[in-house]
């Protein structure tokens, strides 16, 4: 994508790493590098029990950004994953590289042990942008799930249909016959929880985890 963009417009193409709370993160050099800011941000690596991962190991991604005076953000876990490189960029800059790997996955424990890594289950339910403006799921019980949506002004979403196709990802993703209980429900607003977020996971079990 980013070479046809170059090839459309004729001219460099750039871009930035960041977040909504902590502001960019990372730039983009033209050697393809993602360098870190450490006026505006310190970043750090942690594996999943806080423990600081030395540089070119990978962890999650914490940030303490210098920049909100009203609300600070002090070690804050964005829920990405990556590694700060040991050697630093040929472009000549001496800040440091970070190398983003996406996002920490999430799993899905099933009652039949298998697990359903929810990224999949997200993008299924994000192939019906025409129907469904936003979701969120919420695992009731093991097996049981609540997809709640906030429907689209296009299209009307098919729910007895949505619910064949999610069953089937299960299915498939768990190697076996999964038998689980999806229910869609309507609803006109997503309401974000304590700390600010709109998930679009919510487990009452406390089964599911990240790896």
């Amino acid at each position: 994508e980013r070479k046809d963009l170059m090839e459309f417009f004729q001219c460099p193409l750039t871009d930035s790493y960041g977040t909504r709370e902590c502001h960019p993160v990372g730039m983009r050099c033209h050697f393809g590098s993602y360098h870190l800011l450490p006026w505006l941000n310190y970043v750090e690596i942690v594996d999943d029990g806080g423990k600081i991962c030395h540089a070119g190991e990978e962890g999650n991604i914490i940030v303490t950004s210098f920049s909100n005076w009203v609300m600070p953000f002090i070690r804050y876990r964005i829920g990405d994953r990556g590694i700060i490189e040991k050697k630093l960029c040929l472009c000549g800059r001496r800040s440091k590289v970070l190398t983003f790997l996406g996002r920490t996955p999430m799993y899905i424990k099933l009652p039949s042990g298998a697990e359903l890594d929810l990224r999949f289950l997200e993008h299924i339910l994000g192939s019906y942008h025409k129907e469904i403006k936003t979701f969120q799921i919420e695992e009731v019980e093991p097996g049981s799930f609540i997809i709640r949506y906030v429907p689209s002004a296009d299209t009307d979403l098919n729910e007895a249909e949505a619910v064949i196709k999610v069953r089937a990802v299960f299915r498939e993703m768990s190697g076996l016959n999964e038998e689980v209980r999806i229910v869609f429900r309507k609803i006109d607003a997503l309401l974000p929880n304590d700390y600010g977020k709109t998930p679009h996971f919510v487990s009452r079990v406390g089964r599911s985890k990240t790896r």
